[in-house]
């Protein structure tokens, strides 16, 4: 699996580190999705594993915030 991910975290395509690799699953059916650093593993645990809740993240990363209006700086 390692080797298929070029040594990379999918997500943030940064170098997975040895030793601080997080096999990655779907926590309802249990099917490995995959490497994840440590930190990106957390991540997608903060936010509940839910695409709902990312994509309100990216929302508001993106400053589209729905309780806010677009920064014009």
């Amino acid at each position: 699996m390692y080797e298929q991910q070029a040594g990379l975290d999918p997500i943030t395509l940064t170098p997975l580190e040895l030793g601080k690799i997080c096999v990655d699953h779907c926590h309802k059916t249990g099917r490995i999705r995959g490497l994840l650093s440590r930190s990106t593993n957390a991540a997608l645990g903060q936010l509940l594993d839910s695409q709902h809740v990312m994509y309100r993240a990216m929302q508001y990363l993106s400053n589209d915030s729905p309780f806010g209006k677009k920064s014009t700086d």
